[in-house]
Order: C-alpha cells, then sequence, then structure tokens
C-alpha cells in the first residue's frame, strides 16, 4: 500500500497549566500512523522543558533552542486503532503557557516500531529569518518526506508573520499570541514518495523570530508482501522400478507321498501301507518382476516315488496240489 495523508487537526492554548491536548483528526483507521507535534514557549522555567507523551503515544525527538525567547518543538507518533478518543491528554514538567499542537495522519506506513526510515531535528539561528531541517539520508525510494517547524517571536499585533518552505505540500500553519508573544507552528510533506539519498528542507518566515526549532522524517512505507504462511500440499507419482534378482528357498522341504499300491502278479505278500517320508532337494527359481518379492514362499510338492519290490510268500505256507487243474496253489495259513 502507497502513502496517502488523511487529514490534521490542532489546537492552541493560553492557560498557564502543566498540561496540553492533541485533537484527533478526522477519518482515521486502524493502522494510520498517527504524528503528533506540540510546540511551546519554554519561558516560564527558562529551559527545556520535560514532555510526557498520553497514553499509547511514543515519544520520536525534543528539540530546544535557547534564547531571550526560547522555543520547543517536541515530536510523537501513534498507530491508530480501531477506536481512539476525540482528544489525548499529555502533562508538562513544569507550567506553560503558550501551547500550540497539531495531530496529522498517514495512511500505508510501516508497523509501529519501524515507521521511519530517518529523522532528526535541528534549530534556527536566534534573530534569524532562515533555517534548514536536518539532512537525513533516506534508503527507501517509497518514503514520504515530513517536515516541522516552530518558532517564538515578539511580534504579536504586528501582522500575520507565518512560515514557508520548499516542501512540497502545506498540511497546517498556524500561529497563536499571547501578550507580546506570537507562536508558529506548521507541517508540511513530500505527497509523494522521494528519491533516495541525503535530503532536507528549508523553511522561511517573514519576520524574524527570537528563536525556532524544526523536525523532519521519512515515512517507512508498509510492505505489501503478505508473510508466507500455511503448507503447500503436492502430489507426486509414485515411482518405478525395475527388480530382478534370484529368489532361492532355504532349508529343507518335507513331503508327505500317499501309500503305493502295488499289484502283484504270481505269489503274492501283503501290501505294504502306511506312508513314506522323503526330503526333497531345496528347489531354486529365477524371478524377475517390477518390484522386489519379500516375505515368505510356500511350494507344494506331488512327489512321484518309483518304489521296486519283489513280491514273497508271507507267512506260513502250504503246497497243493490241484487235481483238476493239475497245478500247485500255495495256500496261507
Amino acid at each position: 500500500m502507497a502513502i496517502s495523508f488523511v487529514s490534521q487537526a490542532g489546537t492552541s492554548e493560553t492557560t498557564s497549566d502543566t498540561s496540553y491536548t492533541l485533537t484527533k483528526p478526522a477519518s482515521i483507521q486502524a493502522d494510520d500512523l498517527l504524528i503528533g507535534v506540540l510546540a511551546l514557549y519554554p519561558g516560564d522555567s527558562g529551559s527545556q522543558v520535560t514532555v510526557n507523551v498520553p497514553s499509547g503515544w511514543t515519544l520520536v525527538r525534543t528539540t530546544y533552542r535557547s534564547g531571550s525567547n526560547p522555543h520547543q518543538v517536541t515530536v510523537m507518533k501513534k498507530t491508530a486503532t480501531g477506536s481512539e478518543p476525540s482528544t489525548w491528554s499529555g502533562s508538562l514538567g513544569s507550567s506553560e503557557t503558550i501551547k500550540m499542537s497539531l495531530v496529522a495522519a498517514y495512511r500505508g506506513a510501516d508497523a509501529a516500531a519501524d515507521q521511519f526510515v530517518a529523522e532528526g531535528g535541528g534549530t534556527g539561528a536566534q534573530d534569524g529569518f532562515s533555517m534548514s531541517t536536518a539532512t537525513v539520508n533516506n534508503t527507501d525510494s517509497s518514503a514520504w518526506r515530513v517536515t516541522v517547524a516552530g518558532a517564538t517571536s515578539a511580534d504579536a499585533g504586528l501582522g500575520g508573520a507565518s512560515f514557508t518552505s520548499n516542501e512540497t505540500s502545506q498540511r497546517r500553519n498556524t500561529s497563536q499570541e499571547s501578550g507580546v508573544l506570537r507562536l508558529n507552528l506548521a507541517l508540511w510533506d513530500s505527497n509523494g514518495a522521494v528519491s533516495t539519498g541525503n535530503t532536507s528542507r528549508t523553511i522561511d518566515r517573514t519576520w524574524s523570530w527570537t528563536a525556532a526549532a524544526n523536525w523532519i522524517g521519512l515515512i517507512k512505507p508498509a510492505n505489501t508482501a503478505p508473510p508466507s504462511s500455511g503448507s503447500i500440499a503436492v502430489e507426486a507419482p509414485g515411482p518405478t522400478a525395475a527388480a530382478s534378482g534370484t529368489v532361492t528357498v532355504q532349508g529343507a522341504l518335507a513331503a508327505t507321498a500317499p501309500a503305493p499300491a502295488a499289484v502283484v502278479s504270481g505269489y503274492h505278500e501283503i501290501p505294504a501301507d502306511g506312508s513314506i517320508a522323503a526330503t526333497a532337494p531345496v528347489p531354486v527359481s529365477d524371478i524377475t518382476a517390477g518390484v522386489p518379492v519379500t516375505g515368505s514362499m510356500a511350494v507344494s510338492l506331488m512327489p512321484t516315488v518309483a518304489i521296486a519290490a519283489e513280491t514273497r510268500v508271507f507267512g506260513d505256507h502250504v503246497l497243493v496240489i490241484d487235481p483238476e487243474s493239475r497245478t500247485v496253489v500255495v495256500i496261507n495259513d
């Protein structure tokens, strides 16, 4: 997402107290970058004033310029949520009279911890008309530049002295008077991406100031590529492998042959019965297949057993002569 300007809002206070207010800009959304600026005249304390940012805000930088009428600019930031109050309240380390604030909203900035590519503060010479910001190095070609300026002067009632800048777009440029003093506060931006490399801006004022301070920041764009997550399912075809080898059955094979039947001619004997145990040699087979053979293999054998036997008369016998056939007959007891 490219960076874009959303809106701005501001307020001025002339009450001597230790508080200040930031006003919410219109049309902000969750994740918008809010840049808050507080400009004040710290003459009541005579030195730099401690600024305590409102709850949920983060201090970016405070720049102080001493002088007969000193000036101080404090920059803070916040990532907008889905629900924000209409104002935010902060506190100061001492009571101050003249205070001005503004909040500018930008969309498309990076995460809260990394919203600026670079930033810096600067000051103008006492009783000067012109000043330059700090020089910052831009390393992101999609970054936007934001410039802020604030000043204290003793020309209240003498006309509308205001800031000008060589920055592209002015978003807010206001002043506040109190007694003889005038405070000026302005914000500009590049209204688009700026080139990489060193960059700075110049701020001028119609009449001289007694003290002035400024700030420059480079807004880093959000990373538009979402982080990788989840998983990727890939269906790969099944591998094809050709395998060849020899399957050898180890050990002896036991087979039981049925009792052989014998036809006896001539002299007879009792037929053999029971079983014959025979040990067959281990068969070896060559197998060629697409996949390896695993597990066990059952082999059924039907051995044929050749039996050679001699018929013998079994038990006691008697020889008698058959008178009719005139043959000798063997009779078993």
